[in-house]
């Protein structure tokens, strides 16, 4: 049976992954170290990957991406109230791809390079009329004004 989708929980080291079949039934749970994760996920075929947003659910996102899944990002808060039982990895990786399932649910996708490269230019609009809008970069070293 080939998995719909797959629900990693992110750790420091031990991560924990959940694929489920059609009809929402687990396929399997594993316990992977860090080392482990990426060669697991080459053998898998290309499916959806839903995380849990936090600090390295970017990386991860693009790191699979690479291999050819999709990945997607849901927010801790969707993620609790579907948490079975006491909060483990365990619970966490059942929950989340539980909470993916959901329609009302809104699932983000993890940011690649393409959004990485236009994330360093901001925009300030101008509180005068006929000033324009002025796109410069955080550190400041460009800037290029747009008239009106």
């Amino acid at each position: 049976m080939q998995c719909k989708t797959i629900g990693l929980d992110l750790a420091k080291n031990t991560f924990q992954v959940c694929g489920v079949g059609e009809h929402s039934t687990p396929i399997f749970i594993r316990k992977l170290k860090r080392n482990q994760l990426v060669q697991f996920f080459a053998q898998q075929p290309p499916t959806t990957v839903v995380m849990e947003a936090c600090y390295s659910a970017h990386y991860w996102g693009r790191e699979l991406a690479k291999l050819g899944h999709q990945t997607k990002l849901i927010p801790a808060q969707h993620v609790t109230p579907f948490v079975r039982g006491n909060k483990n990895d365990h619970n966490d990786a059942l929950a989340i791809v539980e909470a993916s399932q959901r329609p009302h649910v809104r699932l983000s996708p993890s940011n690649l390079n393409i959004n990485r490269k236009y994330s360093r230019y901001t925009v300030c609009a101008s509180g005068c009329k006929g000033t324009g809008l002025h796109w410069s970069t955080k550190s400041g070293a460009y800037s290029v004004s747009l008239a009106l």
